[in-house]
């Protein structure tokens, strides 16, 4: 469990009547854009624009994030801060119309180390994904870890997901204009020491895609050692020639720009990119080419 942030609770600005209205008039203030405060913060752009409009209630992380980020906004947001705790967790939609309590980063952790494996079986779409993560407890008693995964254009798009080893998986699904947010929280098996590690891995058997892309990409949110985007092909539809990409400001395209760093192919097509101590908040990305 989170306990109090370690900064003083003071009073607000009485003209905003919610906490994530009054960031939102700090951040325009001061000329920072979502992602320029979600990467302040250790957070997803998406996750601070909740925030903002009031579909995420703020945690006692990201309070200690603008306690140590930006202190002299503490003031102004305290008040607000300290009645939507108070006033308790908000529900959000599943797909289902079931109610969920609000999805947690988890943590804290140092991350050692993402590895995105994707499976190809004669087809341009991938049929399954392996992620293998290792972190770092940086102090006691941190037990989840939470992801966030975003699609658009695809009402309904869905992850049929399996642990397959350190802890249990729950989802939660949001849907809103035309967008796919699915919250993964991936429970550990016990609660961990700071400084301990640990390592768990899911998998995700993905609707074929009738239209494939021919790219992948992320961006991280907490310091991270190393990501690496791995493609496996098991049949005779291999790639012609791949790219790393990144780091970039904006989504990663189909069409390598001249920065990108060719990759080797081995025979059987697959291929690895890696990527050292990737900048939060910013995009990276593997490309390839039939």
């Amino acid at each position: 469990m989170w306990g109090w942030p370690r900064c003083a609770i003071l009073g607000a600005m009485r003209e905003h009547t919610t906490f994530g209205g009054l960031l939102r008039s700090l951040r325009e203030q001061h000329r920072m854009t979502q992602a320029d405060l979600a990467g302040r913060f250790g957070l997803a752009r998406s996750t601070l624009a909740n925030i903002e409009r009031g579909q995420y209630r703020p945690t006692p992380r990201l309070w200690l994030a603008i306690c140590d980020s930006e202190p002299g906004w503490v003031h102004e947001l305290s008040e607000l801060y300290q009645q939507e705790r108070d006033n308790g967790r908000r529900a959000v939609p599943t797909a289902n119309g079931a109610a969920a309590t609000e999805p947690f980063l988890g943590g804290p952790f140092e991350i050692q180390s993402i590895v995105y494996n994707y499976i190809f079986e004669e087809s341009r779409s991938p049929n399954e994904v392996i992620e293998v993560r290792r972190v770092k407890a940086t102090e006691r008693g941190a037990d989840s870890f939470g992801v966030l995964i975003e699609r658009e254009g695809m009402p309904g798009y869905r992850l049929d997901q399996q642990a397959l080893w350190g802890g249990e998986l729950t989802e939660t699904v949001l849907e809103e204009d035309g967008r796919t947010s699915m919250w993964r929280r991936f429970q550990f098996d016990r609660r961990l020491r700071r400084g301990q590690r640990h390592e768990f891995a899911m998998r995700s058997w993905v609707e074929r895609d009738p239209e494939p892309g021919t790219v992948i990409q992320f961006r991280v949110t907490r310091p991270t050692l190393e990501v690496a985007i791995s493609l496996a092909f098991h049949g005779s539809i291999r790639p012609s020639a791949a790219w790393a990409v990144g780091p970039i400001d904006q989504d990663v395209e189909e069409t390598p720009p001249p920065q990108a760093q060719r990759l080797r192919l081995m025979p059987t097509g697959a291929v690895t990119a890696r990527f050292k101590k990737p900048e939060p908040g910013r995009r990276y990305g593997l490309i390839w080419a039939w």
